[in-house]
């Protein structure tokens, strides 16, 4: 009987060993965002569920008409999470669709215009809003580009110029010989005078925007006295003494 009562004790107490005290312990978070920066995080990675942070965010470039404007920008996270940006800009007020990276190219904005960015941070658990102050553009001056050229005369060459934010161009002509000139679409015009004098020339070409900015292009003429006008080559000419490499051939009729 006592022998009895004893086993029964025992296998009481073996029962009770294999229950643990009170309710069982919540389950662990763990981390399982799906993000564009690379993939899922898994593991016992805990978060306290604080937010991001913006430490910069800053616009930069855009500055000569054909780069784009970026915004500079740099997160912290104090979990550790990973975190997204998303960016939204805005020109003049108005949000360009389509656009929602860190680059605006430079076909939705001109001089004048004002650019900002929102963007927003978000690490699976909180969202944080940010900003790219505003930046106003500046006006860009024109430029002439005449580099590579192969100049045989003057009279009907057009002087390649632009202006990055497209505005309208007006051109002249300085310190050119006698009755030279330039139109409107930047070709210039001389075909010489049977009076005019031998020299040399400095012609400089301006081509302007209506804010006043401007670019020059400076070149070199040797006008030679009672000759003939005629076509020549830049070497025929420089092999017959009437200019230096850095003049252009001409004479007047």
């Amino acid at each position: 009987m006592l022998r009895g009562a004893a086993m029964l004790l025992f296998f009481l107490q073996m029962s009770c060993a294999d229950k643990p005290d009170g309710p069982p312990p919540p389950p662990t978070r763990r981390n399982t965002m799906d993000t564009a920066a690379g993939p899922a995080v898994s593991g016992a990675v805990e978060s306290s569920g604080r937010p991001p942070k913006f430490v910069r965010a800053v616009c930069k470039g855009g500055d000569d008409g054909e780069s784009p404007m970026t915004v500079d920008f740099a997160t912290s996270d104090a979990d550790g999470d990973r975190v997204h940006i998303r960016i939204d800009w805005f020109v003049n007020g108005q949000r360009v669709g389509g656009e929602t990276g860190p680059t605006l190219a430079a076909e939705h904005f001109g001089a004048g215009d004002k650019v900002y960015a929102e963007l927003e941070a978000t690490d699976g658990y909180n969202e944080v809003p940010g900003e790219c102050p505003e930046r106003t553009v500046g006006n860009l001056a024109p430029v002439i580009d005449m580099k590579g050229m192969r100049i045989v005369e003057i009279d009907g060459l057009e002087v390649k110029g632009r202006d990055p934010d497209g505005d309208t161009l007006s051109w002249r002509v300085e310190d050119g010989p006698s009755g030279m000139s330039i139109d409107s679409e930047g070709v210039l015009s001389w075909t010489g005078s049977e009076t005019a004098a031998a020299g040399s020339y400095r012609p400089k070409v301006i081509v302007e925007d209506p804010s006043g900015d401007q670019a020059i292009w400076e070149f070199a003429v040797d006008v030679a006295a009672g000759r003939e006008k005629q076509k020549m080559t830049r070497a025929e000419a420089i092999e017959a003494g009437l200019i230096d490499d850095d003049s252009i051939p001409v004479a007047p009729e």
